[in-house]
């Protein structure tokens, strides 16, 4: 992620925690070796400010392959008809 994303980037998850207190959660899966799933751009955003200390994370117990369907079903966009 470029510099100006990356500010960008923080600057989005600055104010919805500000304006909600916290953060949105992370996924990762697997227990014994941890992989972000979902929330990379978050993770990194949060490094950059001061004040947020931890993020919560939503831990999948999955293989690989599970885990990538995760990947696509977090990032699912659904548009729904309001007709």
């Amino acid at each position: 992620m470029c510099d100006n994303a990356l500010r960008a980037a923080a600057t989005r998850v600055e104010r919805y925690y500000l304006s909600r207190g916290y953060v949105g959660r992370i996924t990762s899966a697997n227990r014994m070796n941890v992989l972000l799933v979902d929330g990379f751009k978050r993770l990194r955003a949060v490094r950059t400010l001061k004040g947020i200390t931890s993020l919560q994370a939503r831990l999948l117990e999955v293989d690989e392959q599970a885990a990538k369907a995760a990947i696509s079903n977090l990032n699912l966009v659904v548009c729904h008809s309001l007709i």
